[in-house]
């Protein structure tokens, strides 16, 4: 016996397991489906967050929302599935550094202080060394770090790049992603949001403390608590960046790339 529901009752149950993981699956069964997810919830929501922070960006007032605070964390609540996504796309071997990275990609990169940042391929140049006797045949990746202005893009080898997360940090992961490496993060130090090296983690004086980190940073010794890390740690994006260190670059040139 093939029973089938109501109208109402698909649409309830589809508003329940609408995410951003699943929205596009989903919009592909069929063409009423496709209709249910541009109406859910979930979509209202991600069209206020972004007309929310397009307003902000295209008219550059600083107090057009109470609290920005509020809007950086929607906005990476709705966007971390895509690290997630990106980071789980590539199997990538630690031992092998010729991955070939293609423009428009999001990668872990090394930076000219030997910091690790997220950022986006945007050119690529490939050659070879005037060496006529052994030539050596290289490829550059010019990269724009999220969270900062374009004045920081670098040219960067093969060598200095990883996948998005094998060395940064990614939302979904961020208290136990804090390891040992050199990477740029946003913290809130002394009720101020601040671009700032993590060095390294310092460990406890108490054997097998597990709610809290001591990081090493530029700006000093830092503890970060494991169940409000989300108050006090982002990694760097364009606009969380804009929203919590507006005074870093003009809005207007932004862009939402996570």
């Amino acid at each position: 016996m093939i029973t089938t529901i109501s109208n109402d009752v698909e649409n309830y149950i589809l508003n329940m397991v609408i995410n951003g993981n699943n929205i596009q699956n989903i919009s592909k069964v069929c063409k009423d489906w496709k209709k249910i997810t541009m109406i859910s919830n979930y979509k209202k929501q991600e069209n206020n967050l972004y007309n929310r922070t397009r307003m902000l960006m295209e008219d550059k007032e600083y107090f057009l929302e109470k609290n920005y605070f509020d809007l950086a964390k929607k906005w990476e609540k709705f966007h971390s599935y895509r690290w997630d996504k990106i980071y789980n796309a590539i199997d990538e071997n630690p031992d092998i550094k010729t991955n070939l990275w293609k423009i428009g990609d999001y990668i872990d990169v090394k930076d000219k202080i030997d910091v690790w940042g997220p950022a986006k391929i945007i050119d690529i140049d490939t050659g070879q060394t005037p060496n006529s006797f052994l030539p050596l045949y290289y490829r550059r990746y010019h990269v724009k770090f999220l969270g900062w202005s374009d004045y920081f893009n670098e040219w960067v080898t093969s060598i200095n790049v990883r996948k998005l997360g094998y060395h940064t940090i990614i939302p979904s992961n961020k208290f136990d992603g804090i390891k040992n490496e050199k990477i740029w993060t946003l913290l809130k130090i002394e009720q101020e949001w601040r671009m700032v090296i993590i060095r390294g983690i310092i460990q406890p004086s108490i054997m097998g403390v597990t709610n809290y980190k001591l990081l090493d940073t530029n700006e000093g010794i830092i503890r970060i608590e494991k169940e409000n890390i989300d108050e006090n740690f982002f990694p760097p994006s364009n606009v969380t960046s804009f929203l919590l260190a507006p005074y870093r670059f003009n809005p207007k040139f932004r862009e939402n790339y996570l």
